[in-house]
């Protein structure tokens, strides 16, 4: 319980900040009262609890830096301001405390305490140290006047500049804390929003991937090419003939023809419902380029209408074995194949 009162949060910036700033002024300070214990042995007309004193001011300063280290930056902060406080009430002279310009030293602490404790503590020290202001003429018996009143009020002043002015630079640190981690959420936000564009275009290529795969299975399928028999192959050709349809054709028949090695190619247009003069033109090209490779084309499943287009478009399949029925070409073939076998 008392941890997590006094202890600042680990990943708190301000808090951090001060952290840091209050183990600087620890280290300062502490050089420079061990600086001056020399001097003060060396003076004979310091109190012989002066030195004793200082001793214990830098000890407690070198407790703050660890207090600092350790996170606990408002008892840190509350023992460093208190011990200012106390030190300069016993070791000043009580009169130009009150009354002359010393008590101005006493800003030292309340500018301390609003950079380590908060703005709000600047008030509370400048409040305490007003009423030891007050309490010095009481306690050392020295007479009252004007001086110190203008001196606490002196004091009261500065220390509500201070309390603007920090909480002024508190008040900008503050923004620009809430700007950097709008900037670092927009930059998580941005990096998710690349990993998702990133993601999205894995996927795209995935599906694009997946889609150039199903259109070659598709072309495969819609114009398969069986070998029958060794070096015999059958294409049997289906629906409406187009230009893209035939250009693959030609390319997939020919390269097939060439790594099989084959001998005979059977074009079997049965289930072609429709031969124009282009697909006509482009059969014709097929044949050739097949004999040109060293295999020899038959035309199968032509009917009476194929055959009457063919025969009105002046288109001439001289030289290619033509058929009714795919039957007949694959009896003719294996005809042939038996007889190179005997």
């Amino acid at each position: 319980m008392l941890q997590s009162l006094l202890a600042i949060h680990p990943t708190d910036p301000t808090q951090i900040a001060r952290g840091r700033l209050l183990k600087r002024i620890a280290i300062i300070v502490t050089i420079a009262v061990l600086v001056f214990i020399p001097v003060s042995i060396n003076n004979p007309t310091n109190p012989v609890w002066f030195t004793p004193s200082l001793i214990g001011l830098a000890a407690m300063f070198i407790g703050v830096f660890f207090l600092a280290r350790n996170n606990y930056i408002r008892i840190g902060g509350g023992i460093m301001c208190a011990s200012q406080m106390i030190f300069i009430s016993l070791a000043g002279d009580p009169a130009n405390l009150a009354t002359g310009n010393a008590g101005m030293i006493y800003i030292v602490p309340i500018m301390i305490a609003g950079m380590i404790l908060g703005a709000n503590s600047t008030i509370i020290v400048g409040i305490i140290t007003s009423l030891l202001l007050l309490l010095v003429p009481t306690l050392r018996d020295i007479p009252w006047n004007t001086r110190v009143i203008v001196t606490v009020f002196v004091m009261m002043i500065v220390t509500v500049l201070l309390w603007l002015i920090i909480s002024m630079l508190e008040g900008l640190f503050q923004n620009s804390e809430q700007q950097r981690l709008a900037l670092l959420d927009n930059q998580v936000e941005l990096a998710q929003r690349e990993q998702i564009l990133l993601d999205t275009n894995n996927n795209l290529h995935r599906s694009n991937d997946e889609m150039t795969r199903l259109i070659d299975l598709v072309r495969e399928l819609e114009i398969p090419i069986i070998p029958l028999l060794s070096g015999v192959l059958v294409v049997p050709l289906v629906g409406q003939l187009d230009t893209r349809r035939m250009n693959t054709l030609m390319t997939m028949l020919l390269s097939a023809v060439h790594n099989r090695r084959s001998r005979i190619v059977i074009l079997d247009i049965t289930g072609v419902s429709l031969i124009d003069t282009a697909v006509a033109m482009y059969l014709q090209e097929m044949a050739r380029a097949i004999r040109l490779l060293g295999a020899q084309a038959m035309l199968a499943g032509i009917n009476a209408n194929i055959a009457q287009t063919i025969t009105q478009l002046g288109i001439s399949f001289e030289g290619i074995q033509t058929f009714a029925q795919l039957q007949d070409s694959v009896a003719v073939v294996l005809r042939e194949d038996n007889h190179l076998n005997e």
